[in-house]
């Protein structure tokens, strides 16, 4: 029995091997996406599978956040006891910096998604979870890159505007680290009845139905929905879900059934995640993807970010 923070993979292999472990050794392993286990996000998947939003043809994901430029500046020593070569793992190596071990690592592709995966995977997974959980868009687009703090030291971008394509809608999703004037739920809205200020909701989401549009909060921010003339003609306050995720999976170690936040569904939203970033590597082209291989089509510098070319005796092995 485990449990895992998001996103659960560092590329999109790593995580199919994950599951693939799971599996063969009959393990229940519950990912660290809360949200599919509050009562108000199942309430908002239900309200949108009915049909009452009308055929939803576009969901719109954010993540603008404000932000700073990243500097290394001078590494001091590496502490002592401490293992850098470990810590590294399965990564290139690299000299040991101060600046990357503490939490400037996100800055970095070796060892993270950037703020994407850090947290806007978050809303991803939401959005899919309110969606039906659909299998992976056969494309996905990126534009975007370091612009506001163009010449730091940051790998990962500071702006990134990514489109998915599913059958039958679309999905987009806008990033940002520089947005000073949006701001993420706070507890006094987690903790009460009280909706955000969507317009300055860093972490919403919108589906767009033909008939009415819903924003949707994560983390206890709870949902509207708005018919055409701005009236609210549905909606749910919500509660930070951490006590029912956690009930969840103590209550599927004695069940055995899967748990809400399932490694399996984690691997969709993951590999997700991971497609707009590799998009955005390769040159901020649209690529199209075969969710069955999960391979892309006629892309080889695509695929050769979906698993680490790199090496070493911390690699995952390709037979779990």
């Amino acid at each position: 029995m485990f449990t895992s923070k998001k996103p659960f993979s560092h590329n999109i292999w790593e995580g199919r091997k994950l599951v693939e472990a799971a599996r063969k050794y009959k393990r229940i392993v519950q990912v660290g996406t809360q949200n599919r286990s509050a009562p108000y996000n199942l309430a908002a998947r239900d309200y949108i599978q009915s049909g009452k939003l009308g055929d939803i043809r576009l969901v719109k994901v954010f993540n603008l956040k404000g932000g700073g430029p990243f500097h290394l500046g001078t590494s001091g020593s590496s502490p002592k006891g401490f293992s850098w070569k470990t810590w590294l793992g399965p990564a290139k190596t690299r000299p040991y910096h101060s600046r990357i071990f503490h939490a400037g690592w996100h800055y970095f592709w070796d060892y993270s998604g950037g703020d994407l995966a850090d947290c806007g995977i978050h809303q991803l997974d939401l959005a899919l979870m309110v969606m039906g959980d659909p299998a992976a868009p056969a494309a996905v687009s990126a534009s975007g890159g370091r612009i506001q703090h163009r010449g730091d030291d940051a790998e990962v971008p500071d702006v990134e505007i990514l489109q998915y394509d599913y059958p039958g809608f679309v999905m987009t999703f806008e990033h940002s680290h520089f947005a000073g004037a949006m701001s993420k739920i706070n507890g006094s809205i987690r903790s009460s009845d009280k909706f955000p200020h969507w317009p300055q909701c860093a972490t919403r989401i919108e589906f767009y139905g033909t008939r009415d549009m819903m924003m949707l909060g994560r983390h206890g921010g709870g949902w509207q929905v708005f018919a055409s003339n701005g009236r609210v003609v549905g909606q749910q306050y919500g509660r930070h879900p951490d006590p029912e995720h956690q009930q969840n999976f103590v209550d599927c170690i004695r069940s055995r059934e899967l748990p809400n936040a399932d490694v399996g569904l984690a691997q969709v939203t993951t590999s997700v995640m991971h497609m707009g970033n590799i998009a955005h590597r390769v040159g901020n082209q649209k690529l199209r993807y075969n969710a069955r291989s999960e391979r892309f089509i006629n892309s080889d510098p695509a695929n050769r970010l979906s698993k680490r070319q790199n090496v070493n005796e911390f690699s995952v092995k390709d037979m779990v």
